[in-house]
């Protein structure tokens, strides 16, 4: 088994960003999309994610 060690120091502490949850979701799925679309995933239609 591989044992692995943590430190304290290592990890950043989470700060609020103070933008609304659903401005981070709108922002989240459009950079989703792009990148999606700039490798070739067809995300809608015949054969596609969605």
């Amino acid at each position: 088994m591989t044992e692995v060690t943590v430190s304290a120091e290592a990890v950043a502490e989470v700060q609020p960003s103070g933008v609304a949850p659903d401005v981070l979701a709108d922002q989240l799925i459009s950079h989703l999309v792009y990148r999606a679309k700039a490798d070739g995933i067809m995300l809608t239609g015949q054969d596609g994610l969605m």
